[in-house]
Parts: structure tokens; sequence; C-alpha cells
């Protein structure tokens, strides 16, 4: 079957191509057999709408918007049913079933809680901006809005504008930044499908304060000002949804404040290890590690118990906070790395966010004080495994032991993050019946790793914090190693034959790419680039080989994940295809 879809995948190509759009249909009909995913009725749809045939446009985009429906996934649905009424606007089929989302069974379990006390109680709906809404204000929302199909690296809005639409991310993704009064670009989110963005101008009345475009080909919907107005005039309940959903945006800035900073030095939490060639990342060897005695049972056993860094000066007041943050800037400017220091303990006090330990430790690296640097990065290791964040405490702990690196505390945390008790909800099963038990983990690859391969696997990683825009591998580059994302997100994209570039995913946290190339021995088949400042962690192939040689099963593990990473490939080429 495989070998069926690849020829129809490559014969839809050439006859779109071709703009042979009754040859792509039939192929394309083919195809939904083998793999019924609504992407194709959708492009389907396309095809007969280039031969102005909209009533079988129509009638494509409203049967895929009822897959999607069907799936629960809410937004796209809404998306095709919106794509339905522009060419057909009294389709009463596409305005029902839409309308109908709202009370969805496939969201029930994913209610949110109603604005007040008192308010209208709303129905079900997968969306928190959606669910905050009751059925007619739903119903008043969705049918003003504008689909529109975007490109990669549109600006959907601009820092400083005055405009004032809010947009809902169908599918796709979009990166937002700012630029601080510095001019230092400042990259505050990754936004992902069922999201939205713009509603702070139109709450404040004030200019946007961020720009916002598509990191990917991205579907948005999009209320304007006008209509959002006269909604609320009507539904002035809309507006207390609104605003309740953009003060939970707020939280969370100050830690992408903190990371951003810049400082005039490298440190081992600003540089990789070897500084890498323009727009290329290393390829380093892995940091020594002692082969040392792994610590005693009860170590692996009990989750670290976490530093709390000691109160530091009398009380701050929250109000500070902004202060704060300013006077942390103007210090780093200054490379005052002491009142750097004093200043985001003060902010610690306020928001006590690992980000901020492991800023402070590049104070201390930058002071040469390497001991307490490497205590920070302990402290905010903890803190991380203690939120069930295993990736990024398992950076922290390699940052620690990359300047001590036979520190044994840090390697015997490492190993209990495999079992930490904070993430045992999130096992999966073991990839195969023979396999070794997996311990808990909170990330899909290590829980197919029983303790001992876990323990081998983790131990010869390098970590690398690398800026947006760095490639990490290159489309047909030989290399083979094996990266896993700590912090931050990357892009992955492929170029066709034909020069075309399709954007394949955007991974986060937690994901892990390079597999392929590993297992097949053969050149990358996609380039991968950070969206936005990220920390990596990486495996080199000849450790990995000595690895997956005496323990065979993490090579099966790898297989499994690099298996379902390729479930989906078919909806962004022909995604390309438009």
């Amino acid at each position: 079957m495989a070998s069926e879809k690849a020829q129809l995948i490559d014969s839809i190509q050439k006859n779109i191509g071709k703009s042979n759009w009754k040859a792509a249909i039939a192929d394309m009909e083919k195809l939904f057999d083998l793999e019924p995913d609504p992407i194709i009725r959708v492009r389907i749809g396309d095809a007969y709408q280039k031969l102005n045939q909209l009533l079988d446009a129509v009638r494509e985009y409203v049967y895929a918007a009822d897959l999607y429906a069907l799936k629960g996934v809410i937004v796209k649905a809404l998306a095709q049913y919106k794509l339905a009424l522009r060419l057909d606007p009294q389709d009463k089929q596409a305005q029902d079933r839409m309308s109908s989302l709202h009370s969805n069974k496939a969201m029930t379990e994913k209610r949110a809680d109603v604005v007040e006390e008192g308010a209208p109680k709303p129905a079900h709906s997968v969306i928190p901006l959606f669910a905050g809404f009751t059925h007619e204000e739903f119903e008043d929302f969705t049918k003003m809005m504008v689909v529109h199909t975007l490109q990669p690296g549109h600006v959907i809005v601009k820092q400083g504008d005055t405009g004032k639409s809010v947009y809902v991310i169908a599918s796709g993704t979009v990166k937002v930044h700012t630029i601080v009064p510095s001019g230092e670009r400042l990259n505050l989110a990754v936004l992902y499908p069922n999201e939205f963005f713009g509603e702070m101008s139109f709450l404040t009345g004030k200019p946007r304060t961020a720009t916002v475009e598509t990191a990917e080909e991205a579907v948005i919907l999009e209320v304007t000002e006008d209509q959002l107005r006269e909604l609320i005039n009507r539904r002035p309940r809309v507006l207390q949804v609104l605003q309740q959903y953009s003060d939970a945006r707020e939280k969370g800035t100050s830690q992408k404040i903190q990371s951003k900073q810049k400082a005039a030095e490298p440190t081992a939490s600003s540089v990789p290890e070897t500084p890498p060639p323009p727009q290329k990342a290393p390829e380093p060897t892995a940091p020594a590690v002692s082969e040392k005695t792994p610590p005693q049972q009860q170590v692996l056993d009990t989750p670290p118990t976490v530093a709390q860094p000691a109160s530091k000066g009398p009380a701050v007041n929250p109000a500070d906070k902004p202060k704060l943050i300013d006077a942390i800037q103007k210090y780093v400017s200054k490379s005052d790395w002491k009142a750097v220091i004093a200043e985001m303990e003060k902010l610690y006090t306020i928001d006590p966010d690992p980000i901020i330990r492991v800023r402070i430790g590049d104070a201390y690296q930058k002071l040469n004080q390497k001991s307490n640097a490497v205590q920070e990065y302990m402290t905010a290791a903890d803190l991380y495994a203690e939120k069930g964040a295993v990736v990024k405490a398992l950076a922290q702990y390699k940052l620690a032991l990359r300047i001590e690196p036979g520190n044994k505390l840090a390697e015997g945390r490492i190993e209990a993050l495999h079992s930490n008790r904070t993430v045992k909800e999130n096992r999966v099963e073991p990839v195969e019946k023979e396999a070794p038990k997996p311990a808990s983990s909170v990330i899909p690859l290590f829980a197919g790793f029983s303790q001992e391969e876990f323990n081998d696997f983790t131990k010869v990683m390098n970590v690398h914090p690398l800026p947006e825009g760095m490639a990490i591998v290159d489309q047909n580059d030989k290399g083979k190693s094996v990266y896993l994302i700590a912090s931050g997100s990357v892009k992955v994209f492929t170029t066709l034959l034909s020069g075309e570039r399709v954007d394949l995913a955007v991974l986060r946290s937690g994901d892990f790419f390079g597999e392929i190339a590993f297992l097949t021995g053969k050149p990358r088949t996609a380039t991968v680039e950070t969206a936005e400042d990220s920390v990596i962690l990486e495996i080199t192939e000849d450790k990995l080989r000595e690895i997956t040689t005496q323990r065979p099963h993490i090579q099966n593990v790898l297989q499994k994940f690099s298996d379902m990473r390729s479930k989906g490939t078919t909806e962004k080429i022909l995604g390309s295809n438009k």
C-alpha cells in the first residue's frame, strides 16, 4: 500500500503541475480510499474551484468539515464551513453544521469554566475561547468570521499598527515577537491551531504591541474590529470572555524577557560547546562524563528535594515587577553582573520561575563563579523536575555537568528523571510485548526506555543553546546525530525536486528529530532550523551506535517513533500544491 500511495502522490503532483485538474481529482479520490484524511477532500475542493465547478467545491469543503468535526478538530471544521460559505453564502447546510460545532459531542471533556458567577452556562467546546461563549454568542461570533489561507512569512499584524481585528488559528503556526526599546527583537511565543491573538489591541484601544507572522502555511480566521464592536453591543459578555483569555496570555511573559537577555561574552547557556559555522549547528563530540558507580537506589526512587533559594533582603512588591525587569535589562547591557543577580533575586520572590535561576547561573558564569553557576543550574533543574518538565530539567543538569563533569548529584538526578513521580500519568505502553517495562516518563521517547536504557542514552547527550534561525541539520547532509528539543521550537521543511519548499512540521519541547538518517544510513531528508531561541540536546552517531549495539531495544524505540512521524506527511505535501 505504501508503494501505491507514493505513486499516487507523485502522479497528483505531476497532474497539478500540468493543471490537469480532472486527473488530479481522480488520483486524489484513489488516495482518499487508501487514507481517508480530510485534507484530501479539501484539495479536491480546490481542484473543483480551478475547474470553476463551484457547487462541487462547496460539497467537498463541507465534506472535509464534517470529517474534521467527527474527529473533534473544531477550528479546522469551522474554517472549511467558512470556505464553503464564501463560495455559496446561502448554503444552509454549512450554516447549520457550523452552528452545531459548539455542542459537538467530541468536545465534552474539554469544557472550560464560565467567565463569572451567574453568567449564562456555556455549551461544551474544545477551544478555550469558544468554551466561554454560550451557543448564541458562539453562533454570532463565528458567523462574522473571514477565512484566510496564508503562506509562510506573511505578516498578519505588525507592532505599532492600529488595526484591531481578532484572529483564531485553524491550521499551521504563527510566531509572535516584539522589539524592545533597545532595538532588540524579543521572541514571545509560537502559537498553534485553536489559539487566538490580536485581542489586546482591541481591548486597550492602543497600537499593536507585537508582530505576528506565519511560521508555515496557515489558515487564519478573522473577526474585524467593526464586526466585533457590533457584536459586543448586542452581547456584552463576549467582551468579558475576551478579557479573561487576554489576561491569561500575559502570564509567563517575564520568562521570555529573561531568556532573551544577551550577554557581551559567551556562557554555558548562551553558546554551543563548539562555535558553529554560519547558519549551521555544530556536530561536537560528547562531553566527558565520568563512568562512575551509579548513585544508591534511594536516589533513583525518590524525586529530588528542590532546593529553594533563600529569600534575600526585604519583601518585594509585585507591582515592582516591570521596574525590576527594566533594571535587569539595563544592568545586563552594562555587564554589571552582581547588580543583575541582585535584581533577579528580587524578581524571583515575585515570580518563582525556574528560568530566573538559569539566568542567575549565567550571570555567575560571567563572574567566573562556576560553583555558584552549577548550584543555580541544579536548582533550576530541580524546579523543572518538580513541575514534570523532564527535558528542561535534563538540559539544566547537563549544563551543570558541562561545567563540573564529575558532579555525582547531577548524574543521580538525571537518572531519577526517568521515574519522576510527577509524570506517572503520562506513561506510554512499551514498544513491544517482550521489551523491558519502562518506568514512567512525560516524554514519549523516554517512556519507551527502561531505566538502564534511559541512563545510557542521556549520559552521552551534548547540550546546545541556539539562537533563532540556526540550521541544525540541512537536507541532503550526511550527519546522523539525533536531537531532542529541551526548550523553544524548530521548523522542519523539505525542498521538492521542483524547487518548491514544503513545511512539514513545527516541533516543540519534548520532540526529537534526526533519527531517520541514523536509522536508514541515507542523507537527511529535511532541513531543521530553530524557530526561536532554543536549547537542543544531541547524541552523536558514534555514541548512539555504541549504545544501540549494547542495547538493541533503543533502536526499536527510535524506529517506532520514526514511523509515527511519517503519518501526516501526505497532508503537508498535498497542502503545498495549492
